[in-house]
């Protein structure tokens, strides 16, 4: 489709926006270029590209050049899940589930999910494993929830990888093994993942499945503030603190170096250069500012939800 290499940029950079520090650009970098909303809008409405209704959904959800509807989202997501788009499908179970623009209804979100998946949704996978974990219009079930997670993760679903590892850590619907547990986070957490980088951090200071290491539980825990971790900022500051005075001026060192060296990497997977400058064509500095200083927790969390990986959007 002629708009997926744009979703792509543009998915990239809003996911960047909201959970890292996006780059310095100069304002004659981010001019918004006046016809591309009419471009998109004849390519939705004249040529019924199911990509570019996707795009628009995304857009009127975030607010993003549009003013923000969530109704006015579901109806682009509708229309190109109609024509078979299927993390547009995944979006409107997520609407669904969150009783967003529409009434909640979670029966209606599973059917939603399904019928991504059918689509090729690895998202929507992750996304029925959580009605399952939580028993949301499904009874609640472990197991069922470790399938599905377990189907996600080795599709490459870094949500579900975590979510995984945190079944495979507490021994619920899988047998216990910290080991696991360790593996899943690292896959996970190398992807950029936050949430996985903190539980990484977390094992490497308890010495649960690896070897205690507060070098390594400092990098993670550090990386992870850096990337961004919004609903578990305080935890992760404390137990920062916490390694902070168990560690020497030369071990701190290396473990800030560690830490850098990690978030860098995260970063860089939504800042590919290739991609920068058509994301910069459709994303003006002002919407950057916006969506870091007005509404990260909105789009942080929609983000995770929505969405197969932040390496699979920078793809």
């Amino acid at each position: 489709m002629k708009f997926k290499r744009l979703i792509s940029a543009l998915l990239g950079l809003l996911v960047c926006a909201a959970i890292a520090q996006a780059a310095p650009m100069r304002e004659s970098e981010t001019e918004w270029d006046e016809q591309a909303l009419h471009r998109l809008y004849e390519s939705a409405t004249e040529e019924e590209d199911p990509e570019a209704m996707y795009l628009l959904g995304i857009m009127f959800y975030l607010g993003v050049e549009v003013q923000q509807s969530s109704k006015e989202a579901f109806e682009w997501y509708y229309r190109a899940a109609n024509r078979g788009q299927a993390e547009a499908m995944n979006c409107l179970g997520i609407l669904y589930a969150l009783g967003d623009g529409v009434p909640q209804d979670y029966v209606e979100a599973l059917s939603w999910y399904l019928k991504a998946v059918e689509h090729g949704s690895v998202s929507a996978m992750n996304n029925i494993a959580t009605l399952y974990y939580h028993g949301l219009g499904v009874p609640r079930s472990d197991s069922q929830a470790a399938e599905w997670f377990q189907l996600a993760a080795d599709r490459g679903n870094p949500r579900a990888m975590n979510s995984l590892g945190v079944m495979y850590d507490r021994g619920a619907g899988v047998t216990q093994s910290h080991a696991t547990a360790l593996k899943l986070f690292q896959r996970s957490a190398e992807q950029g993942y936050a949430p996985a980088m903190v539980n990484l951090g977390n094992l490497y200071a308890s010495g649960e499945g690896v070897e205690k290491d507060t070098v390594q539980a400092y990098a993670w825990l550090s990386a992870a503030l850096s990337v961004g971790v919004p609903e578990a900022r305080d935890g992760v500051l404390f137990q920062l603190r916490t390694l902070t005075a168990q560690l020497n001026a030369e071990q701190l060192a290396r473990a800030q170096r560690l830490a850098e060296g990690i978030s860098a990497a995260a970063i860089r997977r939504f800042q590919r250069p290739e991609q920068q400058s058509k994301a910069r064509r459709v994303l003006t500095s002002r919407t950057l500012r916006q969506l870091t200083g007005k509404r990260p927790e909105v789009v942080f969390a929609f983000l995770q939800r929505a969405f197969p990986s932040a390496a699979q959007i920078a793809a």
